[in-house]
């Protein structure tokens, strides 16, 4: 079939079959390398998930392949923590990470001189692709990847009493509207092979766990023998799965009681086994509180292209009945339709007050709705809504789509921006969407609820959706949270913050040049500042031209410490699941000063004061050191993905530190996100935009 033994050549320009990929000499058509087996073993803990995802293609008899190309989705808050590949019996290659041009260079010259090599690259935040070069005929190839990553809940049920957590193991890159990745090639990816796709979920509690179920798939489950740590063990597992299963996303939903203690607030500190005076606390919180009603403006969005056509318009229709029949009279509304163009439904886009008599216009509307409005113009739909809404009033936009495009920046951009607004009135608009269908976009429809100060949930084909939609609805026309900050405070309840700046011997490091090797940061740049104080004025006067100059070498900035992630909490809402973060750099102070409690400060807008202290528990020691940084690898990757989001520490740095304004120099700001970005990403070796995994034989 192959004729004589040739290599092969990647060629992107094409839509993709599964897998692995690569073209003869002069050929048009592309080879895939035959898919033998997909399996994924994930265990998901009350903590995080750790997931090993391993696919084994071979190479054809009389074929050796010069360069290969696979790509594949992961969730968005993933970590990819390793990469091996097994090249035959007996060849096992373990990537390292590596800045992305270096990594780049390294490849090309080993499959250049005929060596076998691979590398790894983030295309976007769920999308990466891998490159295999130099594989010898009638060889059998597998891929394993370590995937670390948070565990996300779907809220809680007031009726039954129980929360749910939800894990979701990506299945396919549906094709979406705009322009690939030039990284990427092509425009959709489905898992699939001969002997389809096996997952094995172990869920580890150290309660009883209600139950387990999937959505999407048919699974088969039972329970474990408890472990030596006294966990209660229950297992979920899809085998064999037919063709029509791989075309949706793999969701395994966790039933616990609400009043379990795994859901009850925590804070988890993991000390690092090799660095001394290096920890990370990680910290969820449910919160479960009352807050009274309100009368805000509700503008829903909802996505009329033609990949809505069929279960998720259907889906959409039904959700948006349920909506309007549950809105509150008083309350303003409109609904913004939008495909190739946007449309209001009160054409003058000014929302009108919820009565009998505008409630059954809307529902004649939605009933004549259908997925006739062509490609997915999402960004100039939300520019016209947020363009039109009340400016006098809360506004709260509900989105509603299958999210298949893939400008995202753009439209968090835009999101974000009218979030800052806030600061200069006192009226405010929050941002939840809804996710629609089996291939949603995971990472636009919760990109764009954190944004905007929202929460994302997500209806698959089939799926029960009427509790979430009032559930939605119902924290939409809530009163907000104020004011909120997240702190560390030590045994004598002080606030550890900023350590370095407060003792001469302090180990901590700034980051220079990126090809500078971080270095103590100079005692004569150190400042007295708060972290929760963004207008306070730098001690420093220093001249910014240097740092705006394209080319020039950058000033050093000082990072806080502990480094937080978020940088500043912006949501918190009633049965939402919030995961947060403090990275601590060794100081001579850390051990006298370890965290003992995270406290949560915040107020309503009738200036009610709220409070929470949460005690910090220490992670028991594994012989996996992989398995005692996972708290410091979620961290760092939680605070790369700020950095890509324009949310992050260095805004204040530049302006306290240098006098530098990130709207006055946008270039400059962006060149310190690349570099700082990059060196978190090396530091604790997480794959990234600026990162590769790269392995040579």
């Amino acid at each position: 079939m192959y004729g004589r033994p040739q290599y092969g050549h990647y060629n992107p320009a094409f839509p993709s079959p599964s897998g692995i990929f690569f073209y003869l000499p002069n050929a048009v058509t592309p080879i895939p390398l035959p898919l033998l087996h997909v399996k994924a073993k994930a265990t998901i803990t009350s903590t995080n998930t750790h997931l090993q995802l391993t696919q084994s293609f071979r190479v054809p008899e009389n074929t050796s392949i010069h360069t290969a190309k696979y790509s594949f989705p992961l969730y968005a808050h993933s970590a990819v923590s390793s990469f091996t590949a097994h090249i035959g019996p007996d060849k096992t290659l373990h990537a390292k990470i590596e800045k992305k041009e270096k990594a780049r260079e390294q490849y090309d010259a080993a499959v250049a001189s005929g060596r076998t090599a691979a590398l790894m690259n983030e295309v976007s935040a769920e999308i990466f692709t891998m490159e295999l070069g130099n594989l010898p005929a009638n060889t059998e190839v597998k891929v394993v990847l370590g995937v670390i990553g948070e565990l996300k809940g779907a809220g809680e049920d007031d009726t039954s009493g129980e929360h749910t957590l939800r894990y979701t193991l990506p299945m396919t890159i549906a094709p979406k509207y705009g322009s690939a990745p030039a990284e990427l090639g092509w425009n959709g990816y489905t898992y699939g092979g001969k002997n389809g796709l096996e997952i094995d979920v172990e869920v580890l509690s150290p309660e009883t766990i209600k139950g387990l179920s999937s959505p999407t798939h048919p699974i088969s489950f039972g329970f474990g023998a408890q472990t030596e740590g006294g966990l209660m063990k229950m297992t979920a597992s899809l085998a064999q799965a037919k063709t029509v299963e791989l075309e949706k996303d793999f969701v395994l939903e966790v039933k616990l009681d609400k009043k379990s203690e795994s859901v009850k607030p925590w804070a988890i500190l993991e000390k690092h086994p090799t660095i001394p005076g290096q920890s990370a606390t990680m910290v969820s919180f449910i919160p479960r509180l009352k807050l009274r009603k309100v009368k805000p403006e509700v503008i829903f969005v909802l996505d009329r292209s033609g990949s809505m056509a069929g279960a998720q318009i259907q889906s959409a229709v039904s959700a948006m009945q349920v909506f309007l029949r549950s809105l509150s009279a008083g309350v303003k509304f409109n609904v913004c339709s939008f495909g190739n163009k946007h449309e209001f439904m009160f054409r003058d886009g000014i929302s009108r007050p919820y009565t009998e008599a505008t409630m059954d216009e809307a529902m004649r509307y939605v009933s004549g709705i259908t997925a006739n409005m062509g490609g997915t113009e999402l960004y100039s739909a939300l520019k016209a809504t947020l363009e039109a809404r009340d400016k006098d009033s809360d506004t709260e936009v509900i989105v509603l789509t299958d999210g298949e495009i893939w400008q995202k920046e753009q439209v968090f951009d835009l999101i974000r921006a009218e979030k800052d607004k806030q600061a200069q009135n006192n009226k405010d608009f929050r941002l939840f969407a809804i996710g629609l269908g089996n291939g949603v976009d995971r990472h636009l429809v919760e990109g764009m609820a954190n944004a905007g100060g929202g929460y994302a949930a997500f209806v698959g084909h089939n799926e029960a959706f009427e509790g979430k939609v009032v559930k939605m609805l119902k924290t939409a026309l809530s009163e907000r949270l104020l004011d909120m900050s997240f702190q560390l405070r030590d045994a004598n309840g002080q606030t550890i913050d900023d350590e370095a700046e407060k003792d001469d011997d302090s180990d901590y490091t700034i980051i220079d040049e990126p090809t500078v090797t971080p270095r103590r940061s100079p005692r004569v740049a150190a400042q007295k500042r708060s972290l929760f104080n963004p207008d306070e004025d730098s001690d420093t006067e220093m001249d910014p031209s240097p740092a705006t100059t394209k080319d020039a070498p950058l000033k050093p900035i000082t990072p806080p410490n502990p480094l937080r992630a978020p940088y500043k909490v912006t949501t918190l809402l009633p049965g939402q699941r919030s995961i947060f973060y403090f990275l601590q750099a060794p100081t001579p102070l850390s051990k006298t000063r370890e965290p003992k409690e995270v406290v949560f400060t915040a107020k309503t807008s009738n200036g009610d004061a709220l409070e929470l202290v949460i005690p910090v528990t220490q992670t028991p020691r594994s012989d996996n050191n992989d398995i005692n940084t996972t708290i410091h690898k979620l961290a760092a990757r939680r605070l790369i993905k700020e950095m890509e989001q324009g949310s992050t520490w260095i805004d204040d740095a530049l302006s306290q530190q240098l006098n530098i304004q990130k709207k006055d120099a946008p270039s400059t700001y962006q060149r310190y996100v690349d570099q700082q970005g990059e060196a978190i990403a090396m530091k604790w070796q997480i794959l990234s935009k600026w990162t590769s995994f790269i392995v040579v034989d």
